[in-house]
């Protein structure tokens, strides 16, 4: 079975959706996390840039680094939600944590139907008490929530992550820490 794995950006605010979208694309363009804009797309898609090793760090031997949309998949999208923060999960969703015990929710996809009913449904941990919002539980790198997503197409869990040089640059930029997670669509 074939799908896209992908490196996830989010903000750590799940709120946050940028004011000025063309000035954020510019930023990131000018750092050279993203190349040219994909022309066949009527989304926010781009090729990476020329700095995407400098931003996104590899780890391990020689990996293979997307190139360029002539790829099937291979590009960098960015994502707004004019609802609000969304579910962002995928194929390898799993059971998310107390972020005090951690507990396995075990019937998340039940929580996650009542945070969509009414997203300030608090949830109580069955073995500390402790209350939180689903979106505060630990999805542990699996999924997560958001109002806007830089997704970078093509890398596998545990093979890249966004280096501290782009998570300033998001942060100064946004004003909040910004996050990771892989996702398998």
């Amino acid at each position: 079975m074939l799908f896209n794995e992908q490196l996830v950006l989010i903000p750590g605010n799940i709120q946050y959706r940028p004011e000025n979208i063309p000035a954020l694309l510019d930023v990131l363009q000018q750092a050279g996390l993203t190349g040219a804009a994909i022309a066949d797309s009527s989304s926010y898609r781009f090729d990476v840039g020329e700095n995407f090793s400098e931003l996104i760090s590899f780890l391990g031997c020689s990996p293979g680094i997307p190139g360029s949309s002539k790829r099937d998949g291979s590009c960098i999208e960015f994502v707004f939600y004019d609802s609000g923060s969304q579910f962002l999960g995928g194929k390898n969703t799993s059971n998310p944590c107390c972020p005090e015990c951690k507990h396995q929710f075990k019937n998340w996809q039940q929580l996650l139907q009542q945070w969509q009913d009414n997203n300030n449904t608090l949830i109580t941990c069955p073995d500390c008490n402790h209350e939180s919002l689903i979106p505060k539980l630990n999805w542990r790198y699996r999924a997560a929530f958001a109002s806007c997503a830089i997704i970078i197409n093509e890398i596998s869990e545990g093979v890249a992550l966004p280096a501290d040089g782009l998570l300033e640059i998001l942060k100064d930029l946004s004003g909040c820490d910004w996050l990771y997670f892989y996702r398998q669509v």
